[in-house]
């Protein structure tokens, strides 16, 4: 089985010469069935934690868990204060697993932290060789040897700093890989989150198709609940 990958959506409608009461009307109007709908496809009786936070009927924020399993959905609407009012909507969700996430954060972590150390690594270095330099002098016939020999110093400075830092960041990259791998391959055979995005996808496709409804092409036919009708959810 294939390692699921984080899944999401968006979208954004212009609403322009609305009548004040009725946008505001069909903003909390599409809190509310977000809200719903949430609900309905990841019921608390089965085990979900569900966690919604609404502003003022515009705005809204849904967090849904289970096991491995994380979904985000938010909504933001504004208008104006005319009576006649210009206003706008954005929708958007992403979901995925929580294993995953946390290991590529850990692996973003590492390799940030290989890098620091290998790079005080090639800064003590340097500052060695400096220090070797003031306790034994080089000594020069020849002026222009000795500017050479510091420009040198610079160029070797610069190299083995860079090379340090290098080599850290591709021992963080090996190893963030190797977090990364291990979570996928978990999540590959976790069916209980295959389930849950396969859930998501069919709420995607809900919430997307509501842009058609509220744009006002097609307002005024029901907003159905196609969980119930079975249409977009696999077997």
């Amino acid at each position: 089985m294939r390692a699921p990958s984080s899944r999401g959506f968006g979208w954004s409608l212009a609403l322009r010469g609305r009548v004040r009461e009725d946008l505001e009307r069909d903003l909390a109007g599409l809190v509310g069935e977000i809200e719903a709908q949430v609900a309905a496809y990841f019921p608390e009786e089965e085990g979900y934690a569900v966690e919604a936070r609404a502003t003022m009927g515009r705005a809204l924020e849904v967090t849904v868990r289970r096991g491995d399993f994380d979904a985000h959905v938010s909504m933001d609407g504004r208008c104006s204060a005319e009576q006649v009012v210009d206003g706008a909507v954005r929708v958007s969700g992403l979901a995925g697993s929580r294993a995953l996430a946390a290991a590529e954060l850990r692996g973003l972590r590492a390799a940030a932290a290989l890098r620091w150390v290998m790079g005080a690594f090639g800064a003590g270095l340097i500052g060695l060789m400096l220090a070797s330099m003031l306790v034994i002098p080089p000594r020069f016939a020849v002026e222009t040897l000795f500017f050479l020999s510091g420009l040198l110093m610079v160029v070797i400075s610069v190299l083995t700093l860079m090379t340090t830092v290098g080599i850290g960041g591709w021992l963080g990259d090996r190893i963030a890989g190797r977090l990364r791998y291990k979570a996928a391959a978990s999540a590959a055979s976790d069916a209980a989150l295959h389930h849950d995005l396969q859930r998501w996808r069919a709420l995607c496709r809900l919430l997307i198709s509501r842009r058609a409804l509220l744009d006002g092409g097609l307002r005024g036919q029901p907003f159905r609940n196609e969980r119930a009708s079975g249409s977009l959810i696999e077997a």
